[in-house]
C-alpha cells in the first residue's frame, strides 16, 4: 500500500507540480473548474469528483451492507478510518477505494466525466486477481479464513449482477 501510494505521488505530476517544474503552461486543475491544481484537488477536492466519489460510497455501503464513509484520509493516505472492525471488511473496502484512485489515474490529464462503470471494471480486474491468488494458496496448502471466501463471493455477487461482468460467475464456478 505504501509503495502505491510513494508511486503515485511520484509518478502522477499535478498541475502545480509541473508549473513548477516546467515554468510553463497553467497551475489550474485540467478538468477546467478553475482551481489550482493540487494533489489534494486533483484526486479528491475537485468539485468534478464529487458525484464520482458520493456514487463511490453508496455502492460501497451497498456491498458492505452498511453506511461506509469515504475520506479525504482513506484516498489520499490510506488511513482506515471507516471504522469496520473486520480485517476482511476493511481489505475489501481498501481495495474498492484502489480501484477508485486507478480510475482517475487512468483518465490522468483529461477533463472526461468518471464514471461508476469505469470503477467497477476496474473492481472487476481486482476481484479476479484476488481469485486467482486464493486459489494459488490453496494450491499450496494455505487454509482460507472463512469470512476471506464470504467477502470474496460477496463481490462476485455484486459483480455477477452487471451483464459485462457475467464472466466471473462463470470462472468462479470453474
Amino acid at each position: 500500500q505504501e509503495q502505491g501510494l510513494k508511486m503515485i505521488q511520484k509518478w502522477y505530476y499535478t498541475p502545480v507540480r509541473l508549473y513548477h517544474i516546467t515554468k510553463s503552461g497553467s497551475k489550474n486543475c485540467w478538468r477546467k473548474c478553475g482551481v489550482m491544481g493540487t494533489y489534494s484537488h486533483i484526486w479528491w477536492d475537485c468539485p468534478l469528483l464529487n458525484k464520482f466519489w458520493e456514487s463511490i460510497g453508496i455502492e460501497i455501503s451497498k456491498i458492505m451492507d452498511t453506511k461506509v464513509g469515504i475520506t479525504k484520509a482513506m484516498v489520499l493516505v490510506n488511513i482506515d478510518d471507516n471504522g469496520l472492525e473486520g480485517k476482511e471488511e476493511r481489505k475489501w473496502v481498501n481495495l474498492m477505494v484502489v480501484a477508485a484512485r486507478q480510475v482517475i489515474a487512468s483518465s490522468w490529464k483529461e477533463a472526461e466525466e468518471l464514471r461508476i462503470d469505469q470503477w467497477r471494471g476496474k473492481l472487476n480486474r481486482i476481484t479476479i486477481l484476488e481469485y486467482l491468488t486464493m486459489k494459488i494458496r490453496r494450491m499450496n496448502g494455505f487454509k482460507i479464513n472463512i469470512r476471506e471466501d464470504q467477502w470474496f463471493r460477496k463481490m462476485v455477487n455484486y459483480l455477477g449482477r452487471f451483464k459485462q461482468f457475467e464472466m466471473i460467475k462463470m470462472l468462479i464456478r470453474s
